[in-house]
């Protein structure tokens, strides 16, 4: 009993751990003041189960590296954005263009075996 009871502990704990550390590098940051607020999902549409990973940093310069833990996705997209007036929420213009520096982007697998995920921020204005 001992022992199942040990197994079932020691596999909760690797699965728990299985996820992957990785580095977002991110380039053409404008603003050196504001929250950096990233969400990591995954596009497999057949893991239902998968909660997104999120994440909040301060501006800290123009270009920042963030290190943080996420599953092992075979395709995840990162989105982004530099909330300057600190409202949580990406602001808009009068036509639904964002007026707040921005990330989208899609990575594979093969882009977690680096462990470097490099993104530059987008600005429409």
């Amino acid at each position: 009993m001992k022992r199942l009871l040990l197994s079932i502990i020691t596999f909760a704990v690797c699965a728990l751990c299985s996820g992957k550390s990785v580095t977002l590098s991110i380039n053409g940051i404008r603003e050196t003041k504001g929250t950096l607020l990233i969400m990591v999902e995954t596009l497999d549409a057949t893991d239902k189960t998968a909660k997104p990973v999120m994440l909040m940093r301060e501006v800290s310069g123009h270009k920042m590296e963030i290190a943080f833990e996420i599953p092992e996705w075979s395709k995840f997209k990162v989105s982004a954005f530099i909330d300057t007036n600190d409202n949580k929420q990406l602001d808009m213009d009068e036509y639904g263009r964002p007026t707040e520096g921005f990330i989208q982007q899609v990575f594979t697998g093969k882009d977690l075996t680096k462990g470097l995920l490099t993104a530059k921020v987008v600005y429409l204005q």
